[in-house]
């Protein structure tokens, strides 16, 4: 098997997914599969992904069982049989170096279970919008941040397979099943992000996470997901 599977769900990826696709493509790492999961879509995203997988890419495309984006994550990551799995999401860009970038130092530090990196925020015309992040580096750090935030952007994350299945792999829920997860790995593991920027995360209007930000949704849904989990990272109950 590979070492790394790229793992993408996707419902309606058009116009954007083969942008993402063609950025796997030129991954200076090459030892990897691209592992996608649709969920439904009527856009022409599977017609545009089998004339990539595994024509362009090694990998395999699973249709006909539509789940959401966490039960489909979840999917991805038990189907995989790599040592790690590496995040791209069908509407954005990764450098051709974050592979090597991200496995370099996954090897130096095999304490290490999830690993991010900073985003380039682009718009709808793949153009450089907003500046980038500028996450927490160090494990103690991010797990500091965690109490108000999310502190790693999935969208440039890269983990160790076996460590996230003994969390107990994604969960269904919506919009912070990355958040929730990052926790529960946290009481277990080590996480940290890298300073530098690995993908280009595309913000439009359409995406299901702008549309609860503008709602106000989505730190009430990080809030809540905290205090369910804050006993096991931090000894506290929800008295506390």
């Amino acid at each position: 098997m590979p070492a790394v599977s790229w793992i993408m769900p996707v419902k309606n990826g058009m116009p954007y997914l083969s942008e993402a696709l063609a950025s796997i493509e030129t991954q200076s790492y090459r030892d990897f599969e691209v592992l996608v999961w649709d969920n439904g879509s009527t856009d022409g995203t599977v017609e545009e992904l089998e004339r990539w997988i595994p024509l362009r890419l090694p990998g395999k495309i699973i249709k006909g069982d539509p789940r959401s984006l966490g039960g489909s994550r979840a999917g991805l990551v038990q189907l995989s049989q790599s040592e790690f799995c590496a995040i791209l999401d069908a509407d954005d860009i990764v450098v051709p170096y974050r592979l090597e970038t991200q496995l370099s130092y996954l090897h130096a530090h095999p304490e290490i279970a999830v690993l991010g990196a900073n985003l380039q925020f682009i718009d709808s015309q793949s153009c450089e919008s907003g500046g980038h992040s500028n996450y927490p580096l160090t494990h103690e750090d991010i797990v500091t941040a965690m109490l108000t935030q999310n502190p790693i952007g999935q969208p440039a994350v890269i983990f160790r397979r076996q460590a996230v299945l003994e969390a107990g792999n994604y969960s269904d829920l919506p919009d912070v099943e990355d958040y929730e997860l990052w926790l529960r790995v946290a009481s277990r593991y080590r996480l940290a992000n890298l300073p530098e920027t690995l993908t280009s995360y595309r913000v439009h209007e359409n995406s299901t996470t702008q549309k609860d930000i503008r709602s106000n949704l989505l730190q009430a849904k990080v809030d809540e997901i905290f205090v369910q989990n804050a006993g096991s990272l931090f000894g506290w109950d929800e008295e506390t």
